[in-house]
């Protein structure tokens, strides 16, 4: 299944606000750089065409210093509002690679065994939240009984990743062995919609904030 035009919109202004937010060194930009974010989604033919439409709506703001130099990108300050109120580039992608039935887990890079990660307490807080969210919604459920202990047994492993969070400094590895395996798991096999889409979101943002250092 291919994204909407409209998904695919969403998916490069989320792009193009993550390259402005934490990866350009300019406030406009090319193509490139917004593509680096989505090559394994979209051609970067494809990514210029949307960016153009992008800009017709008012969300982006496209440069061409002269007629020899590359068109620059960035957003507008609409365009920046909205990206703040849509899901974050790492999540779209979740979303994305589980409308193409891939295991989304498991298309994460296993974290090198010796990197650590360092939170600041605004982190560690903003992290937290969404973990203990999941926490409370698979303690209020009562499981699936032709599954049984699933419940028990992946409630515990996230548990065990909002502890390496709320230490402030851990090893990337030791959280994708607890926390991302079991949300890539609860995503396969849970039966409660309301729990995966929990789940779906909360692994997006390991991926983006842990598992790829942002």
């Amino acid at each position: 299944m291919r994204l909407s035009y409209e998904q695919s919109k969403e998916l490069v202004l989320a792009a193009t606000y993550d390259t402005l937010y934490s990866v350009a060194e300019y406030e406009s930009f090319d193509s490139d750089e917004i593509h680096r974010g989505i090559s394994d989604v979209f051609s970067i033919g494809f990514t210029r065409r949307v960016l153009r439409s992008l800009a017709d709506d008012g969300l982006i703001k496209i440069d061409a210093y002269d007629e020899s130099s590359p068109e620059h990108y960035t957003l507008t300050d609409e365009g920046i509002v909205r990206s703040e109120n849509i899901p974050s580039l790492q999540n779209l992608k979740a979303r994305f690679a589980l409308m193409q039935g891939r295991d989304v887990a498991s298309s994460i890079a296993v974290p090198a065994a010796d990197r650590m990660v360092r939170l600041n307490h605004n982190q560690v807080e903003q992290a937290e939240k969404p973990i203990s969210d999941m926490v409370s919604a698979l303690e209020q459920d009562n499981g699936d009984p032709d599954q049984p202990g699933l419940r028990e047994r992946l409630l515990g492993e996230i548990k065990a990743g909002r502890e390496l969070i709320r230490a402030g400094e851990f090893r990337a590895f030791l959280l994708y062995e607890t926390l991302v395996r079991a949300l890539g798991e609860l995503i396969k096999r849970y039966k409660n919609p309301a729990i995966v889409a929990l789940a779906e979101a909360l692994l997006g943002a390991v991926v983006g904030q842990m598992m790829q250092g942002k």
